[in-house]
């Protein structure tokens, strides 16, 4: 992005990147509530989850009765798992909750 330079109102300079955009996020989305698709998410938990890649519902809004696609089954972690996906929202096995999967998004500046 470009602004005008205060010196020479003929000519453009970089406008910088704003803090709030030059760094990721990451989030703790709660299951069956539909989020912005992360760059990619991480299994925290032993179980089995599901994913759902496009949904009616609005930001913020839980899911009711959308097909999730299951992704993986987890008997044992030693570490998170990292999957490349871009979900809107996730499920899982009896058990798990909030915190168990997180969202990632990378900000391009």
């Amino acid at each position: 992005m470009y602004k005008q330079d205060p010196n020479n109102p003929h000519k453009q300079i970089p406008a910088g990147i704003a803090r709030n955009n030059a760094a990721g996020q990451a989030g703790t989305p709660s299951p069956k509530v539909v989020t912005k698709g992360p760059n990619h998410v991480y299994i925290n938990k032993v179980g089995t989850y599901s994913f759902l890649y496009e949904s009616t519902a609005s930001l913020g809004g839980t899911t009711s009765g959308e097909t999730y696609v299951e992704a993986m089954a987890a008997a044992t972690l030693d570490s998170p798992v990292r999957l490349d996906i871009q979900p809107v929202a996730w499920s899982g096995s009896a058990g798990l909750a909030k915190g168990d999967v997180t969202f990632v998004y990378i900000n391009k500046g």
